[in-house]
């Protein structure tokens, strides 16, 4: 694996194009390990860990790894929102059966 960052960022993308989601979370984190105070990893690797269904307390330790690093930058404000809901999200889960109770009813006053 070579230690160049730009080449690291450039294979995770082509793993994740490749859906080889275990190849890409290696490169995020040598490429975490090389630039610890760049941001945009931790976001992309919460993202990758998120849909790989991983341990959401790992995932939310990526998130608020990459707002503390992303502090005021104006080019990251939507990703710092985003990232803030989506810790939200993972730490508020909506109950089960939430979506099927409405689709129940839809499906109710359809058939009466």
């Amino acid at each position: 694996m070579t230690s160049n960052p730009a080449k690291l960022y450039q294979q995770a993308k082509q793993c994740i194009h490749e859906s080889d989601f275990e190849g890409a979370e290696k490169h995020y984190r040598m490429l975490i390990s090389l630039l610890p105070e760049v941001p945009q990893p931790h976001f992309e690797l919460a993202e990758l860990l998120a849909k790989m269904g991983k341990n959401p307390a790992l995932v939310i330790n990526h998130y608020e790894m990459f707002i503390q690093l992303a502090g005021d930058e104006p080019d990251l404000g939507n990703k710092v929102a985003q990232a803030k809901q989506e810790i939200h999200r993972l730490l508020n889960p909506s109950p089960l059966g939430t979506n099927s109770t409405s689709i129940d009813k839809k499906l109710s006053m359809l058939i009466t």
